[in-house]
């Protein structure tokens, strides 16, 4: 019969008057080169599929949950690291990216509301570099049509339902720069050989 290889198992000591320990995995600081990198993966599969990464907080009954914080190192000659978040590739369809935050409780017992899903640039204070901008777009398609993208409000049952709100940049640039609010554009696809959208 076929044997699994063993596993491994790290785990901070548990107390029952006080926390537990706590777990740090990290490289040290390099004086005069890179530090290192901490890689965390699982194997391939030949047959099968192959292991998942979990990475999850616990729950709390007295308190609140902890949560997860994923941040890059900031940069003091260059610029900051990226985080990229990349689903798989595979011969059939690509892997899907989902984010989403869970439902609150309800309707038995205490009832709660979900929560919110922030997607923001950080502020730029450079006289001559603007802000971070947010691009959400879907890829081309050579075969078939392209992806489009929604934007829906989830309906109401018991009040008004939510409001779908797109509105410019503001301006409080001295009076001799001439500088106007931003923009709201709107514009259907073009067409080759048929008529342009609606």
């Amino acid at each position: 019969t076929a044997a699994r290889g063993g596993n491994v198992l790290v785990s901070s000591g548990s107390s029952a008057t006080s926390p537990t320990g706590f777990i740090s995995i990290s490289s040290p600081d390099a004086v005069a080169g890179n530090s290192g990198s901490i890689t965390m993966s699982t194997g391939n599969s030949a047959n099968g599929d192959s292991g998942g990464v979990y990475i999850r907080s616990g729950d709390s009954s007295g308190g609140v949950a902890g949560s997860i914080e994923i941040e890059v190192g900031t940069g003091v000659t260059g610029n900051g690291g990226d985080l990229k978040m990349i689903s798989g590739s595979s011969s059939g369809d690509s892997g899907v990216l989902h984010l989403s935050t869970k439902d609150g409780n309800g309707p038995d017992g205490p009832t709660s509301a979900s929560g919110h899903i922030t997607l923001s640039t950080g502020a730029s204070h450079s006289p001559d570099k603007i802000s971070g901008k947010i691009h959400i777009g879907t890829g081309d398609s050579s075969a078939a049509a392209s992806g489009g993208i929604d934007i829906t409000v989830g309906s109401s049952q018991a009040a008004a339902g939510g409001d779908v709100v797109i509105s410019a940049g503001n301006t409080s640039a001295p009076v001799p720069t001439h500088a106007k609010g931003g923009s709201v554009l709107v514009s259907s696809g073009y067409s080759a050989t048929s008529e342009t959208g609606n």
